[in-house]
């Protein structure tokens, strides 16, 4: 009988070409006597030593801002992006300290754990967080230390994230940040306070619809042209208008000269998506929240493609309130859209339906903005696309290359990149504006 043996740091295993099978079976009884972490670490060759790794656990209740040191079974839980570019933050830490690996993006990787965080809203997280949870369940002897992923660079409040880990915290191997655990026992008190009958429900529903129906008459106006900023960064580029409203000053940046004090023309700005969370803090005061014909829970942390939107969003209601705000005054319709978001064009593509199917010829301008490039070639892909078969259909589309701001701002953070584009995005619409006001 011949045999080769392979011996790796502190791991030993004989293959036996005779009797294959009953050796494979001494290797599934060494995983579960061992447990995947200590079986998969033992069996590489190399083990590296990670500077930031010692005898002494860190066993505390939460996870601390700074963690220096940890256990030989703690695991640092950081934020990363997909390719793995472990260039700062708590990222850098976990490089530098507990053994992360430049181009992983995503799992364990020595007494680290990278969740993506860079890779889109906060939809895109969810699925990462919950393989994540799952994996805690399986290396139960190991402790997981989660920082406060996605609250730095990626630009996301702890709010929006501590709910991704409600159902981690009553993991006994899972430490959360303080924060992230009084966001999630505030949002427990209110669910079970939020626990009504469904006929409160039901009137708390009709209140609160009436009261935003007086609330969307109450700003609307009879201005000729209308700015629709939609989904999170249209939404957030018009609020952006607001801070400098259209002036006389504006006329000068197109060089019209204009004799006198001459009174301009009025501009409506409308904020318009399906999530209320986002909508709800913007600073355009008219909001449309999209209702769906049934309940929006489920849309919470779901992507709304074409075949959804239709179903549950283009509905007689939603279409009666778009049409009261376009009324008999409107000439010009612009709408402010992200080409690589799906929801934001089902959105902007159901908006002009609307507006060309009214009695009266309203002009539509598409304002686009074209993703980075670090939000990879799909994204790309699907923006040029809808681009095209807008200017195909015959609307006037201006593109807005966000890779210009990259480029002109160099190495900042990408939630200050995404407020310059915004700004960047407000004056070119703002000097339109002023453009279709004077002509």
């Amino acid at each position: 009988m011949t045999a080769s043996t392979l011996i790796g740091s502190g791991w030993s295993d004989t293959v036996c070409t005779s009797d294959r099978g009953r050796e494979r079976i001494h290797s599934y009884q060494t995983i579960f006597t061992m447990g995947f972490f200590d079986f998969f670490k033992t069996k590489k060759s190399n083990n590296r030593k990670f500077q930031g790794v010692g005898d002494i656990s860190l066993d505390t209740e939460f996870t601390p801002d700074n963690i220096s040191s940890l256990g030989r079974r703690d695991i640092f839980v950081f934020g990363s992006n997909l390719a793995g570019y472990h260039i700062g933050g708590a990222a850098r830490t976990a490089l530098n300290r507990f053994g992360a690996i430049w181009g992983q993006g995503e799992g364990l990787q020595g007494n680290s754990y990278a969740i993506p965080t860079m890779q889109g809203g906060i939809e895109t997280i969810r699925p990462y967080v919950e393989k994540f949870i799952e994996f805690t369940k399986q290396e139960r002897a190991l402790t997981f230390y989660v920082t406060k992923i996605g609250c730095g660079i990626a630009g996301f409040n702890i709010e929006e994230i501590a709910l991704l880990f409600k159902y981690a915290i009553d993991l006994p191997n899972v430490r959360l940040p303080k924060e992230f655990v009084e966001v999630i026992n505030i949002n427990k008190q209110n669910q079970f306070n939020n626990n009504l009958t469904e006929i409160q429900k039901k009137e708390k529903f009709d209140e609160k619809e009436r009261s935003e129906q007086d609330n969307m008459f109450k700003y609307i106006s009879e201005a000729p042209i209308k700015v629709f900023g939609v989904d999170r960064i249209g939404s957030r580029s018009v609020a952006r208008m607001l801070e400098t409203p259209l002036s006389r000053v504006d006329y000068y940046a197109i060089e019209i000269p204009l004799p006198g004090e001459i009174p301009l023309p009025g501009v409506d700005y409308c904020a318009i998506d399906t999530n209320s969370y986002d909508i709800s803090h913007s600073k355009v005061l008219l909001k449309i929240v999209l209702k769906s014909n049934a309940s929006c829970v489920i849309f919470k942390y779901v992507d709304i493609d074409q075949c959804l939107f239709e179903k549950y969003f283009s509905n007689a209601y939603n279409e009666d309130r778009l049409k009261s705000i376009l009324g008999y005054s409107t000439l010009r319709l612009i709408i402010v859209v992200a080409f690589g978001g799906i929801s934001g064009m089902c959105i902007a593509e159901w908006l002009i339906r609307i507006a060309t199917a009214t009695d009266k010829h309203i002009e539509i301008i598409i304002v686009g903005i074209m993703p980075f490039y670090w939000e990879g070639l799909r994204a790309r892909r699907r923006a040029e696309e809808s681009a095209l078969s807008l200017e195909n259909a015959g609307l006037r589309v201006i593109r807005i290359e966000a890779d210009v701001i990259d480029d002109i701002n160099g190495k900042i953070l990408v939630r200050d990149l995404i407020h310059r584009l915004e700004i960047v995005v407000s004056r070119v619409v703002k000097k339109y504006c002023a453009k279709l006001c004077y002509y």
